[in-house]
């Protein structure tokens, strides 16, 4: 009896398939990793962004804060100070008490001020006595000393500027005050240190790693 055997061939992969494969898995691989890498990074980056807004907004209300409360400082000193009789407002001693005590200990308002009609300044908390400086041309100043303000019973902001015979700049604003018959008869000066912000942010900025500057 013969016995037939049949010879079982072995089919070669092409190499060019083997690369492919190799290539398609390696391309799969850099896809993936490029996407994490994008979602993590656009992670990353939202919550960068949605810190540095929250460190906006904190950095916001506090200079806020400190314009409220010095603004709050004049109005209470005007008021009181037109509450009292000419020959108190014509006395320098006098009225830098009052000014003074309204100023209190404050971290940032270096002086309450006292500005006359001219716009010379007459009494402050932080100096006795005073030379009479003239103010009038101040932007707050002359805004205020404009007849169409001349009712105008909030606070006004002004332009930062150095006091004369001081190193440090301020940032002023100013109220008016009112004789018993509503004329507008002079201004009480807030006087908020500019240093006080530049501070306060720098440690801010430093927390953060990062750099901030008053401009």
């Amino acid at each position: 009896m013969v016995r037939s055997t049949k010879k079982h061939e072995t089919k070669e992969v092409p190499v060019w398939l083997l690369v492919s494969c190799v290539l398609l898995i390696i391309l799969a691989i850099v896809a993936q990793t490029w996407w994490s890498i994008v979602q993590d990074r656009t992670m990353v980056l939202a919550t960068a962004n949605k810190n540095n807004l929250l460190n906006l907004r904190i950095l916001e209300e506090h200079a806020n804060r400190v314009l409220h409360d010095a603004s709050r400082a004049a109005i209470v000193a005007a008021e009181e100070l037109q509450s009292k009789s000419d020959q108190v407002l014509h006395d320098e001693a006098s009225v830098r008490q009052i000014l003074s005590n309204q100023r209190r200990d404050s971290e940032f308002i270096a002086a309450l001020s006292l500005i006359d009609r001219q716009g010379l300044l007459r009494a402050s908390s932080s100096r006795f006595p005073v030379e009479p400086v003239d103010l009038s041309m101040q932007d707050h100043i002359a805004y205020l000393n404009k007849p169409v303000n001349a009712y105008q019973k909030t606070a006004q902001l002004g332009s930062p500027y150095t006091p004369k015979k001081s190193t440090q700049a301020i940032l002023p604003l100013a109220r008016h005050i009112f004789s018993v018959s509503g004329q507008a008869i002079g201004q009480v000066q807030a006087e908020i240190n500019l240093s006080y912000f530049q501070d306060f942010y720098e440690r801010v900025a430093k927390d953060l790693g990062a750099k901030i500057s008053l401009y």
